[in-house]
Order: C-alpha cells, then sequence, then structure tokens
C-alpha cells in the first residue's frame, strides 16, 4: 500500500494486518498453515484500506472547488475523501465552482494536501486553514514579485 508491505494473519481468529516495516522481531517456524477457507485477500484488503482511510481522519474542510480540480480529486487525495468531496459537492454555480466536504487529517495535512489545487481550490473552514492557506499565498505572491523585479533589473 503506497510502496509500504502489509502482511495480513490470523490472530484471536481474526484477520489483521502488519505493516512489516514494524515488525521488530520474528521467529520462523517449521509449520504451514491453510488457507482459510473462503477467505478472500483481495476483499479483505480493500475494506481494511477503507476503513483504515476512514479512521485517519479527524475533521473536515469546507472548500470550493473548480471544475478542474473536481476532476484532479482522486488522482490528488485519497479514495475515501475523494468519494466525500464528490457526494458532498453542492449544485455548481455560475463559474462551475462547488462547494463540498473534505475530510482531513490535521490542519497540517489538510494545508499541504490542498496546496497541490493551486487556484482551483478556495478554503472557506476552518479558519485556521484558511488563515494558513491565505499566508501561504501572500508569501509565494511576495517571493516571485521580488524575483521578478530583480530578473527584470538585471536585464535593462
Amino acid at each position: 500500500k503506497g510502496g509500504a508491505w502489509y502482511l495480513v494473519a490470523r490472530a484471536a481468529g481474526q484477520a489483521r494486518s502488519y505493516r512489516v516495516s514494524r515488525i521488530l522481531e520474528l521467529e520462523t517456524l517449521e509449520e504451514r498453515f491453510a488457507w482459510p477457507e473462503g477467505f478472500d485477500l483481495a476483499a479483505f484488503w480493500h475494506n481494511w484500506s477503507e476503513r483504515f482511510e476512514a479512521s485517519v481522519y479527524h475533521g473536515e474542510a469546507t472548500v470550493r472547488l473548480s471544475p478542474r480540480a473536481m476532476t484532479l480529486l482522486p488522482h490528488f487525495f485519497q479514495p475515501v475523501a475523494a468519494r466525500t468531496a464528490n457526494e458532498s459537492a453542492g449544485p455548481p454555480d455560475e463559474d462551475g465552482w462547488v462547494r463540498t466536504v473534505i475530510p482531513i487529517e490535521s490542519i497540517r495535512h489538510a494545508h499541504h494536501e490542498l496546496l497541490r489545487l493551486g487556484p482551483e481550490v478556495e478554503v472557506l473552514g476552518p479558519e485556521e486553514l484558511r488563515t494558513r492557506m491565505s499566508e501561504t499565498a501572500e508569501a509565494l505572491g511576495r517571493m516571485y514579485r521580488v524575483r521578478d523585479l530583480r530578473v527584470a533589473s538585471n536585464t535593462e
């Protein structure tokens, strides 16, 4: 999953997943196991992934998304977040933008994820996230204005 290896094993009578990089110690046994009858690894993994993804979200952001941003959701966001945003999207305004809700892990994480959408997203709330987005946009604007002034003065 995302470049990380997981082990699916039965413990206490139920299938569980373990991230291989977190296994600190193991012992190899000669015993073999029988694949549980009726166990569908792909279905288990799909359900486990959905539950895991949903469990990491501890808040939500209310945003306006451009039509282009709506097409980028499945490429930039986890499936649970993209699906929630699509399902909660209101009707498009006269410019095609929609108001929707995206589940977020934290303000910091949402800030980084939403910046990838550039001018295709407007954060409406929470206020702390909107402020961070605004501060970042202002800092980028200052940086490029100063750089453009230097470039222009060097070419004269």
